[in-house]
C-alpha cells in the first residue's frame, strides 16, 4: 500500500519460545480504521503490545509513514504520534478525572488546558466528574476516561485493545461515538482489537482475522465480512484453523 500509515511484514512475536503470531502482514493507510479479529489467545493482544513498543518482534518489521520503527521504544513510538489504549483501564485510580485528563495533555497536547476541556466535550460525564477520583467511577466511566485521555492528544495512530470488554451497550456507543469524532476531525488511524464482531465491522474500514498466532484472512469490512469472519471462528470456512 504505497500511502500506508502503518506497515507492518512478516511480523514473528514470541513469548519466550512459545509463538504468538506468526508471519503476520498487514497494511493501513492514513485515516484508515483496521480490525483485529479472532478469539482469546489468537494472538490479537500480541501484535497491539509490538505495535505499541511493548512486546519485541522476533522478526519481521513495523514500519510508521514509511520508517522502521520496528522495536522501538514506547516512549519514541509515543513521540511518533502512537497512542496505545490496552486492555483494562489505562488510568491512575487515586488521581482526579482532571488530573489525569491533565497528566496526558502535559505530555503531548500543544494546549494542556484546551485538551482538557475536548475531553469533557467528548465525554460530557466526564466533566461532570471532574474532582472525582478515578477508582470511583464506574468501569464505563474509568474507559471512557483512558479513552479521552488518548484522544485528547490528538494522536497520528491509535492502538486500542479490547475497547467494548465488559461494558454496558450505551457505553460502547458513546465510546465509538467519540472514536468515529477523531476520525472525522483528526484523519486519525486506528488499530482496534476488538471480539465483537458486530461493532468492530461496522467501524472499521478492513478487517484481520487471528486464528492461533495465524492471519487466516484480510479484507474488507463489508457486508461480506461478518459471514466470513464467524465462518471461520466457528470452524465451518474453508481452509479455518
Amino acid at each position: 500500500m504505497s500511502n500506508a500509515k502503518i506497515e507492518v511484514t512478516n511480523l514473528t512475536l514470541k513469548y519466550g519460545d512459545a509463538l504468538a503470531v506468526d508471519n503476520v502482514s498487514f497494511s493501513v493507510a492514513k485515516g484508515e480504521c483496521l480490525t483485529i479479529l479472532g478469539a482469546n489467545g489468537a494472538g490479537k493482544s500480541s501484535i497491539g503490545k509490538s505495535l505499541a513498543g511493548l512486546l519485541p518482534a522476533a522478526s519481521g518489521t513495523f514500519s510508521l509513514d514509511g520508517d522502521d520503527v520496528t522495536n522501538l521504544e514506547p516512549f519514541l513510538l509515543a513521540q511518533r504520534g502512537l497512542a496505545y489504549l490496552p486492555e483494562g483501564r489505562a488510568i491512575f485510580p487515586t488521581l482526579s478525572v482532571e488530573e489525569n485528563l491533565m497528566l496526558a495533555a502535559r505530555k503531548l497536547a500543544k494546549d494542556p488546558k484546551a485538551a482538557v476541556e475536548r475531553g469533557y466535550e467528548l465525554f460530557t460525564r466526564l466533566g461532570d466528574r471532574r474532582k472525582q477520583q478515578a477508582r470511583t467511577l464506574s468501569g464505563g466511566e474509568q474507559q471512557m476516561l483512558a479513552v479521552a485521555k488518548a484522544l485528547i492528544t490528538q494522536p497520528d495512530v491509535l492502538v486500542v485493545d479490547e475497547l467494548s470488554l465488559g461494558l454496558a451497550p450505551l457505553v460502547i456507543n458513546d465510546i465509538y461515538t467519540a472514536l468515529a469524532q477523531a476520525r472525522v476531525e483528526n484523519n486519525v488511524t486506528i488499530v482496534l482489537i476488538e471480539q465483537y464482531i458486530d461493532r468492530a465491522l461496522s467501524f472499521a474500514d478492513r478487517a484481520l482475522l487471528m486464528v492461533h498466532g495465524h492471519e487466516v484472512w484480510n479484507g474488507p469490512a463489508d457486508s461480506n465480512a461478518d459471514g466470513i469472519v464467524r465462518g471461520f471462528l466457528s470452524g465451518t470456512a474453508e481452509g479455518a484453523a
